[in-house]
Order: C-alpha cells, then sequence, then structure tokens
C-alpha cells in the first residue's frame, strides 16, 4: 500500500502497541490522510526479540503487543499473508527479509521510518550507520582481565570465525562482511597481546619456617 510507504515512530508505536487494541481499526485512525482501509496486522507474537525491538521506545521502555493481531512465527507467511491483502502490515528481523526476498516473494514493499529526520528505508548502510530508527547495534563488552583467561579468548575468537559468519548473518545481525573477518581477528590478536601484556606479575611463594624443637 502506498499509504505505508513511511510511518513516523509514534505511528509505528500507536499501530502495534496494546494502547490501540480495539479502538485503532482502520488506517485512518493512525493518520487521516491514509483511507479508511481496515488495518489487517500480522506479528510473530509477545516475546519475539523483533517484536521486543519494535515496541520499546527511546527511554527503554517495552509497550505489550495488542492482543487483535494475527500472530504467525514464519516471516514467510506473513509476507505471503501482506502481500496479497490491502491494508496488511508485518515486521521482521532484516536477515529474514533478505531471505525471503531471495525466495521470489513479491508484492511487498519495505516501510521507512521517520523518527523526526525525514524518512528512512532499511537497508544495510542505514541499519549499519544507526539512522535507520528501528536498528538497534550490538556490541560485546569484555573486561581486559577476562581476556587473559583462555577459554574467553577462544569464545571471541569462534564467534568472529569463518565457520560462524552464518550463524551471524542468519540471526539477523548486519554490518559484518565475511571479508571482515580475518581484519577483526587481527585486532582481537592484538587485543590479547595487550591483555596479557597488562597482566600484573606472577606473585612469588614466599617460604614459611616451619618451627623445630630439639628432640
Amino acid at each position: 500500500s502506498d499509504y505505508l510507504a513511511c510511518l513516523t515512530t509514534d505511528q509505528v508505536a500507536t499501530i502495534w502497541g496494546a494502547g490501540s487494541e480495539g479502538s485503532i481499526m482502520t488506517w485512518d485512525q493512525v493518520d487521516p490522510a491514509f483511507p479508511a482501509t481496515a488495518m489487517t496486522l500480522l506479528a510473530p507474537g509477545e516475546g519475539d526479540e523483533v517484536t521486543d525491538l519494535m515496541l520499546t521506545d527511546a527511554a527503554g521502555v517495552s509497550t505489550p503487543l495488542r492482543d487483535d493481531t494475527v500472530t504467525n512465527r514464519d516471516p514467510a507467511y506473513r509476507a505471503a499473508s501482506v502481500a496479497v491483502v490491502d491494508g496488511g502490515l508485518t515486521y521482521m528481523s532484516w536477515g529474514q527479509y533478505q531471505t525471503i526476498i531471495n525466495r521470489g516473494q513479491t508484492g511487498i514493499q519495505l516501510v521507512s521510518v521517520d523518527s523526526g529526520a525525514g524518512c528512512v528505508t532499511p537497508s544495510d548502510a542505514t541499519i549499519a550507520d544507526g539512522s535507520y530508527p528501528l536498528g538497534q547495534s550490538l556490541k560485546l563488552t569484555v573486561s581486559q582481565t577476562a581476556l587473559r583467561r583462555p577459554e574467553v579468548q577462544s569464545f571471541v575468537w569462534y564467534l568472529y570465525g569463518d565457520s560462524n559468519f552464518a550463524t551471524i548473518s542468519g540471526s539477523g545481525f548486519t554490518g559484518i562482511a565475511l571479508t571482515d573477518l580475518p581484519a577483526i581477528r587481527e585486532g582481537l590478536q592484538a587485543v590479547y597481546d595487550a591483555a596479557a601484556a597488562a597482566a600484573p606479575p606472577a606473585v612469588e611463594p614466599t617460604p614459611e619456617a616451619t618451627p623445630t624443637s630439639a628432640g
């Protein structure tokens, strides 16, 4: 639907939030400029990480999902449904969307989001640079002390291993390409070396005198 080409963050919250259940049922109730078309909302349901992201505001407060949505955890089902229903809307992770497009799904469009600085369409670039309002950055923070432990080093190294890239990309994460991994591991090795160099010197045990007595 052309009128759903761009939504504000407030409209996104209105559409999906529990406060609209039973009262916001047609699109003109979201915006008077929209047609009086019935809303058909499909969502993966409560507890889904994408739902949590969609309904968490800038202050970190999460709003419950409205109960009158059609829930189905299969993104392919949701995409196929909105493709044939005027006024249909769903959401999914960027990785799921890429998979569905690669399978040849037609009749769906990306929805741009405006948080006050204009409409931003989701893409690898806008998600990576943080300009897409519904994207969220993920950082792994490890203390220097922990990085001296071999098992921690092994785990972090595994995360950025070539063999784990399919898991990362298939989990909805973006911003890292397979070709980036060698440079990341090179940086990790430098961090490991710095952590080892910063380790305090080992303390030599002090011999203790053992009292004896004459027999």
